[in-house]
């Protein structure tokens, strides 16, 4: 369902609004089939989903400020400062942490610096919009799997793309072809996700306010299991004396 509504549900017309209705029903047949083989069934989903109408592509604006290099469509490494790999996250190429890092720390802040000026000026060349409504900077290197720049906020209408290759930095999407819907990045639509728990050890009836990061804990909790994890347990979900 999240590869067919990236694709489908930002087109405007009565085929593609059938598909993902039929992807929603083909999941709950899946479901059904499955629903005598476990004592409980937890069905989440990890974002919400929201219309794009154009691509910003952030690996074409470093290559184009000569942050990143590629060779045959690839990233060299070797001459590469900067690389985003999605998820809102740029990373500097960072020696002794990353596996070719080739910037030393005494070089970082001002490389950062770079990045975020360029940043702040991108708008969309059509009509002039600034792209991002939210971008922190780390002051010192990030943690693994951390950002030294996280971008947390976009325009309406736009998206991120972490592809390389022969594009634009701003490409309007493709019907069909190219991603038509995004979660976003911190945008009202990323909350908007569900979380359905339903079995022996589940309350009925109840609605709560939880989170993704709960499923985990409360899954431990069931089976007794001590585990180290974010988020908690949702207990008020569950049958008393679990």
């Amino acid at each position: 369902m999240d590869n067919l509504q990236h694709l489908l549900y930002g087109i405007d017309n009565e085929e593609a609004k059938e598909s993902v209705k039929k992807g929603y029903s083909l999941s709950d047949d899946f479901i059904s089939y499955h629903m005598n083989l476990g004592d409980n069934i937890v069905i989440c989903s990890d974002h919400g989903i929201s219309k794009v109408q154009k691509r910003v592509y952030i690996n074409k604006l470093l290559e184009k400020i000569n942050l990143l290099k590629l060779n045959e469509d690839r990233i060299d490494w070797k001459h590469t400062k900067a690389f985003y790999g999605g998820g809102g996250i740029i990373r500097v190429n960072l020696m002794n942490r990353e596996r070719y890092g080739i910037v030393n720390k005494k070089e970082f802040p001002k490389l950062i610096r770079y990045i975020m000026r360029n940043l702040e000026m991108l708008e969309d060349p059509e009509n002039h919009v600034r792209i991002f409504t939210s971008i922190y900077a780390n002051e010192m290197p990030a943690d693994d799997r951390k950002g030294d720049i996280a971008i947390m906020g976009v325009s309406k209408g736009y998206s991120l793309s972490s592809v390389i290759g022969n594009t634009d930095i701003i490409e309007s999407v493709i019907p069909y072809r190219t991603s038509t819907a995004d979660h976003g990045y911190y945008k009202a639509e990323d909350m908007e996700g569900i979380i359905l728990m339903q079995g022996k050890n589940f309350r009925k009836g109840q609605s709560i306010n939880c989170r993704i990061i709960d499923v985990a804990p409360t899954i431990s909790k069931i089976f007794n299991v001590d585990m180290r994890v974010d988020g908690r347990v949702l207990t008020e979900a569950l049958i008393q004396g679990i």
